[in-house]
């Protein structure tokens, strides 16, 4: 849960930081259409990964499932940090 909340709230202030300025630089209406295409990509990824998880406690028992001896066992330490 720790990678997740600090991945969210990176994504989160960056675009919190950054929405003006490229709204102010694509316009309104492209601003608009490129948020909700982005939102549509993002919750079609979400909805993947959940629906894939199924009954996984945690999102690393979902990759170990997948990618099995190719992803190392202490891989999400690293990001603990964060």
């Amino acid at each position: 849960m720790i990678i997740i909340f600090s991945c969210w709230k990176t994504m989160i202030g960056t675009a919190v930081a950054a929405l003006p300025w490229t709204f102010q630089q694509s316009g309104i209406v492209l601003g608009v259409i490129l948020s909700f295409t982005s939102f549509l990509i993002s919750f079609y990824t979400c909805k993947l990964i959940i629906d894939m998880a199924g009954t996984d406690a945690d999102y690393s028992d979902t990759l170990k499932k997948f990618y099995g001896k190719y992803l190392p066992i202490d891989w999400p330490l690293p990001f603990d940090v964060l």
